[in-house]
């Protein structure tokens, strides 16, 4: 917060809307994980760095292409392909809404691998469900282990008067803010992107997910760019920009495809009934550029 503070005094103006939006969300414990990657307890280091970057250091497998620095991780399978793998918990989604959360979560592996390197194709999903040793009758929460697993009758009466799910037996469900996903459109669009990459046709492709556009276009613009969110294809009308820049989009990947390839690309596309739009450039800049002309 004090760099964000130091640097906008610097500049001599208040923060726009849209900027502090992408601020908080990139920070946001959906896209940084502050939780997974901050010491806790006698794990200094932090869950993910201890258990699994350690690990995978560890073992320092020469099978392994790929890991901890794109949207799923790849290792050998054979001389002519990867097997590229993803693992994401959905635990808060899935709260609010168990179908939909779920789904939306096994949907956004998919766009991960679809997202690796140039793009992989879905082959197959697996579902975990873990739970702690009900044998010991003890969860894990403090050194002295003393939370006990809650016996069902007590479960049921705390979501029954619970305040979030209070709001949702009153009408205002909070399951409306899970996106639910589209499996047939993204098949479609996994077809497409595949066949466009084999063809050459984009140098770069990430999907959508956490914080929409700019998660995906901030990745992969990291020397600079230009959007115009007009140019956005919506589902909703009305939404303000920042909106429209940061909110998750369900099957919607963004690719850095070169002008020259544009016609043969969007051939592709409507041969797999994918709608696509260009929305802006990237350049050389330095700089992270997006506007939206007023009335839009």
């Amino acid at each position: 917060m004090k760099a964000i503070k130091d640097y906008f005094k610097k500049l001599n103006r208040n923060p726009y809307d849209i900027e502090l939006e992408s601020l908080a969300q990139t920070w946001s414990e959906h896209c940084k994980h502050n939780i997974f990657c901050s010491p806790i307890d006698e794990i200094k280091d932090g869950l993910y760095a201890h258990y699994i970057k350690r690990a995978t250091r560890e073992i320092n497998s020469d099978i392994c292409v790929s890991v901890f620095s794109d949207n799923a991780g790849g290792i050998i399978f054979n001389d002519d392909y990867l097997i590229v793998d993803k693992v994401e918990t959905h635990n808060s989604p899935s709260a609010l809404d168990p179908f939909g959360g779920a789904m939306t979560g096994v949907l956004g592996v998919n766009r991960d691998i679809v997202g690796f390197g140039k793009g992989a194709e879905p082959i197959m999903n697996t579902y975990y469900f873990c739970f702690a040793k009900e044998a010991k009758g003890k969860f894990y929460r403090d050194k002295e282990r003393t939370d006990e697993i809650l016996p069902p009758k007590y479960i049921m009466k705390e979501v029954i008067h619970g305040v979030n799910v209070a709001e949702a037996l009153s009408g205002n469900s909070p399951s409306t803010i899970v996106q639910i996903g589209d499996p047939i459109t993204q098949k479609k669009l996994s077809n497409a992107a595949l066949e466009a990459r084999d063809l050459g046709l984009y140098n770069a492709i990430t999907d959508n997910g956490a914080g929409g556009l700019s998660s995906s276009i901030g990745e992969m613009g990291k020397d600079g760019f230009e959007v115009d969110l007009s140019k956005v294809l919506l589902k909703n009308d009305g939404m303000a920009p920042w909106e429209i820049w940061i909110s998750e989009s369900q099957e919607r990947m963004t690719l850095a495809v070169p002008e020259e390839n544009l016609p043969m690309f969007k051939q592709i596309m409507k041969k797999h009934d994918v709608e696509v739009c260009v929305i802006g450039e990237f350049n050389e800049s330095g700089k992270a550029v997006v506007k939206c002309p007023k009335g839009k």
